[in-house]
């Protein structure tokens, strides 16, 4: 989020990601998360919220996965369907980290 091509906890957090998906997807354990780090702890913290294992996280779902505004998971649920498959999760954590 700094352009420095790394993401720090506190950055992580800015989108919602929790300490322990950061630390879960923090391979290396150097303290930041290089793009691949970040997408794994994206994935992680998706999965863990997904606990009907549908592959979509409604609005309850999407809460425990760290979205915490409902016009940000209105807006990146760009079907309608009333939740938010991984790419629409990305496009949500994203619009509230700015």
């Amino acid at each position: 989020m700094n352009k420095d091509g790394t993401v720090s906890l506190a950055e992580a957090k800015r989108f919602g990601i929790t300490s322990k998906a950061f630390h879960q997807a923090n391979a290396d354990k150097d303290g930041s998360l290089d793009t691949k780090e970040f997408a794994d702890a994206i994935a992680i913290q998706f999965a863990a919220a997904n606990a009907d294992n549908d592959g979509t996280l409604d609005w309850k779902e999407a809460q425990k996965a760290g979205v915490r505004s409902k016009k940000a998971f209105e807006e990146a649920d760009s079907d309608k369907d009333g939740t938010l498959d991984i790419a629409e999760y990305l496009v949500a954590l994203t619009a509230q980290a700015k």
